[in-house]
């Protein structure tokens, strides 16, 4: 079993990785447009065929397309959306703990929609989330982080210092649990470059802005001796089209053998739901496909069992069957002792 990612442009040949690879660190970074988010839900879809259980953070309200086809009209994979406007069930805040420990209990694949989140909320949000994930995980897991630089940002404001520390320390840590992370961002420049640089892979697709750029530089230095070389390389990132990528970090090359390379790949295309403006728009009507069995697995766990509904008809039924169990009782046994009781009392 592997990821099957797409093919290497200079051969052809399928680029793939192990399965091994979603307890591992990603990260996907691009200026807007060129492919970032589309590529990394390629990765998301082929863990989720590969039985790996996936959860997205997701501050764009777009991941839900996980669960339709590309078409817009077939079904996709049965991932339970929390919160926003597709949202399977309510996204409480307050609740992050909770949230985190039945998302493992119950073993679903979850987006977390935090679009509807105020920058406060959210801020309150991660850490108890991330830290409880970590605590309580167990089998492989993978957790998508999309606008990384929101939540973990190069220069941390004074309410984004706790949960820049929940991200460093799970990104660091999580592979002790099994947990891997993609990091995405459209803004390499302001993510924070403790959390970017701990990433196993690197996946750069079309950037231009010099910021950018020394940003990428800043992870791909410890693997380049050749400063001339390194920003020559950079210097091409411009001309990079739609989902096509420099993956770096420990490959395999053609014999099988494994080194770390960095190798340029065009991604395959979604076979799940883009959930862009545009798409949305060309599409009209997308609805994700129905996941009421795993809704009621996660909500079980989340909220025990359902309390009985005491309606009128409920409680006449009730009433209704003690009646006929006290007609149908045998009263025989404690004739005597009523009729002591009775002696006594006169």
């Amino acid at each position: 079993m592997s990821f099957k990612l797409g093919r290497y442009t200079d051969d052809g040949r399928p680029f793939e990785l192990p399965v091994s690879a979603a307890i591992q660190r990603f990260a996907f970074l691009a200026k807007s447009g060129a492919g970032k988010t589309y590529c990394a839900a390629d990765l998301a879809e082929e863990m989720l065929k590969n039985g790996v259980p996936i959860i997205v953070i997701d501050p764009m309200g777009i991941w839900w397309g996980l669960r339709k086809a590309s078409d817009g009209k077939s079904d996709g994979y049965p991932v339970v959306v929390f919160g926003g406007d597709h949202g399977d069930l309510a996204l409480d805040e307050k609740k992050a703990e909770d949230l985190a420990r039945a998302i493992v209990e119950s073993n679903i694949s979850a987006v977390i929609d935090v679009a509807e989140l105020s920058h406060a909320a959210l801020q309150r949000f991660i850490p108890p989330f991330l830290e409880e994930l970590r605590h309580v995980n167990v089998e492989d897991r993978h957790i998508f982080i999309e606008e990384a630089d929101v939540i973990a940002p190069q220069k941390p404001g004074p309410d984004e210092t706790r949960c820049l520390g929940a991200v460093d320390v799970f990104v660091r840590r999580g592979g002790n649990k099994n947990l891997g992370t993609t990091l995405i961002s459209q803004r390499s420049a302001v993510v924070n470059k403790n959390v970017l640089t701990q990433s196993d892979f690197l996946v750069v697709l079309r950037t231009t802005a010099p910021q950018d750029k020394e940003a990428v530089a800043a992870w791909a230095v410890a693997k380049s001796a050749d400063r001339k070389e390194l920003n020559a390389w950079l210097d091409s990132l411009a001309k990079l089209r739609n989902g096509e990528a420099y993956v770096w970090g420990e490959l395999p090359g053609a014999g099988g053998e494994v080194d770390v390379q960095k190798v340029k790949v065009q991604f395959r295309l979604r076979e799940t739901f883009h959930a862009t403006r545009e798409n949305l728009k060309k599409f009209k009507g997308v609805k994700p496909m129905p996941v009421d069995e795993f809704v009621a697995k996660f909500s079980k766990i989340f909220e025990g069992e359902a309390p009985p509904v005491f309606t009128p008809e409920h409680l006449r039924s009730k009433a209704r069957e003690s009646r006929e169990q006290e007609d149908e009782q045998d009263w025989s046994e404690f004739e005597p002792r009523l009729r002591a009781l009775e002696e006594k009392l006169a």
